[in-house]
């Protein structure tokens, strides 16, 4: 059963850099005909039992406001799979996928169970301090067995997301530092960057006196 699951792991590896979400899209869909979504819950369960990368999947695993993240796989060439488990709609905070949102990277999503509905939005924003302008543009149902592709520039938020909904995420290499979301409600804009990739911020926190002011791009040049 697990042949499912490696599979597409190969055929992670293989795609040459610079394949876009669109490319991925047909791959995941060609994949998907030779096995419904039961099969592939299976396969990952099965997956998950015998697998010696268990112990670094909860390493690596986190929580979001809105869901748990579970990274499968990682190829040479930067592609990688995970899977999005969403909280129960009762137990979610604000924040990640309930806010309108872009990505560092585009992504092919797959669902695996469950279902939502995605609003797609247009954002200007104004500059630090002021609301940002929100005009949504359309919307889609998502149901179990949907195949979706999300480029990293689009920005979307979701909505009425149904108990034990699960997504397989086929991701990209990430293209950018930072992605933003911005809050439907108050229209504040927030810029957001890998906890990994603080770590030069942490190492000035360590050495920085009371007094001192850290400014972007000026950091102790024994840390940067």
């Amino acid at each position: 059963m697990t042949k499912i699951l490696i599979t597409l792991f190969d055929q992670l590896s293989e795609l040459p850099r610079g394949t876009d979400e669109y490319s991925l899209e047909k791959l995941v869909a060609n994949w998907f005909q030779e096995a419904d979504v039961g099969s592939i819950r299976e396969a990952i369960y099965q997956w998950l039992s015998e697998s010696a990368a268990v112990d670094y999947l909860k390493a690596s695993a986190r929580e979001t406001a809105t869901h748990y993240v579970w990274p499968l796989h990682i190829a040479g060439n930067g592609y990688g799979l995970a899977i999005n488990e969403f909280k129960d709609p009762r137990q979610m905070m604000l924040g990640y996928a309930k806010t309108i949102h872009n990505h560092r990277y585009s992504f092919v999503s797959l669902v695996l169970s469950g279902g939502y509905r995605q609003i797609r939005s247009n954002v200007k924003l104004h500059g630090t301090g002021r609301a940002a302008q929100i005009c949504d543009i359309g919307q889609d149902d998502i149901f179990e067995g949907s195949i979706l592709a999300i480029n990293h520039e689009e920005l979307h938020r979701l909505i009425d997301v149904r108990n034990r909904t699960m997504t397989l995420l086929v991701k990209c290499p990430a293209v950018k530092e930072a992605s933003i979301s911005v809050d439907a409600e108050t229209l504040k804009a927030s810029r957001h960057i890998p906890v990994e990739a603080r770590l030069v911020q942490l190492m000035n926190a360590l050495v920085m006196t009371g007094d001192a002011v850290v400014t972007e791009g000026k950091s102790d040049a024994r840390l940067a």
